[in-house]
């Protein structure tokens, strides 16, 4: 938790000090070009779609 919330600090940094907003592609972009692991799963995951299949169900 402590390394997410690490790197979403500098990007938040990043996007105040320069003006401006986040930009997903830009982000993507450097992974693919620094040959990134993470770049495998992008095909993997859907936008807006639960990453759980059968989510438990509360009582």
């Amino acid at each position: 938790m402590r390394a997410l919330a690490f790197k979403w600090q500098r990007i938040i940094w990043r996007c105040w000090h320069d003006r401006k907003p986040y930009a997903d592609a830009k982000y993507e972009a450097a992974l693919r070009k620094a040959k990134s692991p993470l770049v495998a799963l992008f095909d993997q995951v859907e936008l807006g779609k639960s990453p759980y299949k059968n989510p438990a169900k509360k009582n």
